[in-house]
């Protein structure tokens, strides 16, 4: 049903307007007239109407200032004006200020063309409106999901990278047995595998937030170093050495310049890589050739290039193959996307060339650079935990972290320095040990996303303790979003943020700054 609210001190004119209606088809309607603002507020605010149709000429009640009421409660509810005679400077003025459309009484036979009209792009408006509302809580559940899968994944891959860091710690107390050397090349393998999961994990997160104004291309921050290219790849090699053996695959290395050097960002340089020699691997038939070439050419450049011995990409999907989501009939869409825009962020080029049952060869440069950029790192924390005798002392650590692997983890590495620690899962119960305890904390490791109180939950209880060893013990808070911490606690209320995953070293040499 239609439901039409309509301004006009006459009645006749208002049955009129009504006969014209249902003469043009509109029957299935109910219709109000109303004289005064008032009135027109009062309708409006007890009923959703399908469109307003107003008499330009009433004493005192321009149809300009009852456009602007109107709008008030509807931006884009249909508004039609009827006269007699009206100027055409009138009209125009009338038009811009947002009147649908216009109709001259003595041609009433227009009106009925102008309200279905009106009507039907008032729907579709609405249709956009309200698809548009779904379109937002989808994308807000969408990221919603993806900062709690970070949140979950971050937690596992800190707890894995905690165990090996403690590995490779404990095989230098045995440095000169081959079992220790082992160990401590697994365990520096294992670190390098959950340094590039962080990379994948952050680009998965950033790729995905859902702002169309935002590329992949500038989500991320790219930190150069000086590295020698043909050491990253060595390292790429080294990791998928098990896939490589398993499908008897032969890797030929044409390397060109040994030393060659170039400023690059070596974990996402490392990303690149990996992902070319996954495909390469994943299409090479069982016993084939893979060749890897590194090349520094004349320009300055340096050109790093996969070829496998697969089947090869057909000629119409060779311009597709960097697009975001395509597929080819496998994956995700997104691996040699992000190559590309990686690449492309060092100032290079990727390309591919292939013909169909000769395999494929994709090849990238990176500009060489005279001068790299030096970023800091945590060697000498790590080399003087290793070089300080761990002595038992006083001082007590509190652990408040829901994760348990972590919990654990941290437990241990935190109790061979020698500390007191105590461990909770439960922010509660923390807060309340902590007024009764013999055992008074010096320092709290804090966890801000936590399912039954928040970090920042946990400062503000804290912060209103009666203890005052309580309210100024220093507290260390751990997240996944340090951004998040940043931007909604009161830095008043902690000491420091520590990025998880956790670097063990990092987080020790933290402690030893506070005790």
């Amino acid at each position: 049903m239609i439901k039409l609210l309509n301004i006009e001190d006459s009645e006749t004119d208002y049955q009129l307007m009504l006969y014209h209606l249902k003469k043009g088809g509109i029957t299935d309607i109910y219709s109000e007239r109303i004289e005064t603002e008032a009135q027109l507020r009062e309708a409006l605010a007890r009923e959703k109407w399908s469109l307003v149709i107003s008499d330009y000429n009433i004493p005192g009640f321009s149809p300009l200032n009852a456009l602007a009421i109107v709008r008030e409660t509807s931006r884009h509810l249909p508004f039609i004006v009827v006269s007699g005679l009206v100027g055409e400077e009138s009209v125009a003025d009338m038009m811009k200020a947002g009147v649908e459309d216009f109709v001259i009484k003595s041609r009433y036979e227009r009106l009925s063309p102008v309200v279905k009209r009106a009507l039907r792009e008032y729907e579709i408006h609405e249709q956009e409106m309200k698809s548009r509302a779904i379109a937002k809580k989808a994308l807000e559940a969408k990221e919603e999901m993806l900062a709690i899968v970070y949140h979950d994944i971050k937690n596992p891959l800190a707890a894995i990278q905690l165990d090996a860091q403690l590995l490779e710690l404990l095989s230098y107390k045995e440095p000169n047995e081959e079992m220790m050397d082992d160990l401590r090349i697994q365990a520096k393998r294992i670190l390098r595998t959950v340094d590039r999961l962080k990379v994948l994990v952050s680009d998965l997160l950033e790729h995905n937030k859902p702002t169309a104004e935002t590329d992949f291309e500038h989500s991320f921050i790219i930190r150069k170093g000086f590295y020698n290219p043909l050491q990253v790849l060595n390292e790429v090699l080294d990791s998928y050495k098990p896939l490589i053996h398993e499908k008897d695959l032969s890797i030929k290395k044409i390397v060109f310049q040994r030393k060659m050097m170039a400023s690059f960002d070596k974990d996402r340089i490392y990303q690149v890589l990996s992902n070319l020699l996954s495909n390469a691997l994943k299409f090479s038939p069982n016993g084939g050739d893979i060749i890897i070439e590194l090349e520094e050419t004349e320009k300055g450049e340096n050109i790093i290039a996969v070829t496998d011995s697969g089947p090869g990409i057909a000629e119409e999907n060779l311009d597709k193959i960097f697009e975001k989501y395509w597929t080819g009939g496998s994956g995700n869409g997104l691996g040699l996307y992000i190559c590309k825009s990686i690449v492309e962020a060092h100032e290079g080029v990727i390309k591919v060339e292939s013909k169909p049952g000769k395999g494929a060869r994709f090849s990238f440069t990176i500009p060489r650079c005279e001068k790299a950029i030096v970023f800091a790192d945590h060697t000498k924390d790590e080399q003087k935990i290793k070089q300080e005798r761990k002595e038992p002392n006083s001082k007590n650590i509190y652990i408040v972290d829901d994760d348990e692997d972590l919990r654990e983890v941290m437990t241990w590495a935190i109790e061979k320095e020698g500390y007191r620690v105590f461990s909770y899962g439960n922010p509660k119960t923390a807060l309340e040990d902590l007024s009764l305890t013999a055992f008074p904390a010096n320092l709290i490791i804090l966890d801000y996303h936590m399912d039954k109180m928040t970090g920042k939950d946990f400062l503000n209880m804290k912060k209103h303790s009666s203890l005052a060893s309580i309210k100024n013990c220093p507290v260390i808070m751990v997240s996944a979003a340090p951004q998040v911490v940043r931007e909604t606690v009161d830095p008043q209320l902690y000491s420091e943020i520590l990025l998880k995953p956790l670097d063990l070293t990092r987080l020790i040499s933290v402690i030893r700054r506070y005790l």
